[in-house]
């Protein structure tokens, strides 16, 4: 595919993973949420993040091609400052709530020294939330950082790139808080910068190189299934055995192993290698039913139905992101989980049902501004 082409099959793995996302925070324990999210014990944060940068490697190169670095670099800054705007503004009411109107679970202004030293921990990104407010602060981080990355890529310095960032992995794994950017007034880090930075720019370097790499696997693409399938089985069968049910069989790893092996803080080794095969077997069954909708009736109805939308989420994920963390946050006040299952569903329906339309609004509008700029 012409890298100028819009891979829909990775819209619909970017809307999927977003889809993931919003059940697992705002309707964790609907039955809609156990169908979706069943096959799959990482979260749906792994799969966006890879994708993202995956994306920005794969635009960001054949603009730099085609526009020059000065103004794919200025777009992919422009991109970090929306970003950071986005999360400052949603910080600051989560802020405003929480001192004046509901407890959220947020530090007291009192807490960083009143109003002003808090504003500016919010502004720096020091003072964040594990209430669905510390995602966008990595990515303002990833795409502040992307234009380094991407001067690389073309200036085929990448090995030098990826083993700095590769480094900073390795070393996160031992201590997390190696790029200490968190206040510890706002918390327990669930992400560690140092860590992750890694799931990102690995997405961003395979993207850059996607022609090539498309090349070079198309001779060995069954292999690469293969070998993906067996990594995520192997994985999947091992991490049910750590469960209390196979405890009598004695296969469970010791606590300090088992928390540094699949630990998400740190995208621990064997996370890594369970969200890159997942990847990898959720678009070949994407694509192949997709290719399938041409003969197939079923897989035409699938198509039309499911894929479709999740397409038009995937395409429209910053809006389709930012609505779902309202509906998190609303689930976790009005205690959902503990509600009787029917809620827990009519919420998990209604929550889809949101981020589609933003999804839907959002694609209306920008067609109506390319109308009107033709």
């Amino acid at each position: 595919m012409p890298p100028h082409t819009r891979d829909l099959t990775l819209d619909t793995l970017r809307g999927f993973a977003l889809v993931s996302m919003t059940l697992t925070h705002a309707a964790r324990l609907s039955s809609v949420s156990l169908v979706v999210n069943s096959p799959v014990f990482v979260d749906a944060g792994d799969l966006f993040i890879t994708i993202s940068g995956f994306t920005l490697g794969m635009l960001g190169a054949h603009k730099l091609r085609s526009q020059g670095p000065r103004r794919v670099y200025a777009s992919v800054l422009r991109r970090a400052l929306q970003l950071w705007l986005i999360h400052v503004s949603l910080m600051l009411v989560a802020v405003a709530l929480n001192e004046w109107v509901v407890n959220l679970g947020l530090p007291k202004l009192q807490a960083f020294g009143g109003l002003l030293p808090t504003l500016g921990a919010v502004l720096s990104l020091r003072f964040q939330s594990d209430l669905f407010l510390n995602i966008l602060p990595l990515f303002v981080a990833f795409f502040g950082v992307a234009p380094l990355f991407l001067e690389a890529i073309r200036r085929k310095i990448w090995p030098l790139a990826l083993g700095v960032s590769a480094l900073l992995w390795c070393s996160a794994q031992f201590e997390p808080n190696l790029l200490p950017w968190l206040d510890p007034r706002s918390g327990t880090p669930v992400f560690s910068l140092a860590a992750w930075q890694f799931a990102f720019f690995v997405g961003l370097l395979l993207g850059a190189m996607r022609e090539r790499l498309a090349a070079w696997l198309k001779p060995h693409e069954r292999s690469l299934l293969m070998l993906a399938l067996l990594i995520f089985t192997l994985l999947f069968v091992f991490v049910r055995l750590q469960g209390p049910s196979f405890a009598r069989l004695g296969l469970h790893l010791p606590d300090a192993a088992w928390r540094w092996a699949f630990l998400k803080q740190t995208w621990a080794p064997l996370r890594v290698l369970y969200t890159l095969s997942e990847l990898v077997l959720l678009y070949a069954g994407f694509r192949a039913v997709a290719q399938a909708s041409q003969r197939v009736r079923w897989a035409r109805l699938i198509d039309r139905h499911v894929l479709t939308r999740l397409s038009k989420i995937g395409q429209h994920s910053l809006v389709c992101f930012v609505a779902h963390i309202p509906l998190a946050i609303f689930s976790v006040l009005a205690e959902f989980d503990e509600r009787p299952r029917v809620f827990r569903d009519l919420y998990a329906v209604f929550s889809l049902a949101v981020i589609y339309g933003v999804a839907a609004v959002s694609a209306g509008n920008l067609r109506r501004r390319s109308e009107r700029t033709q």
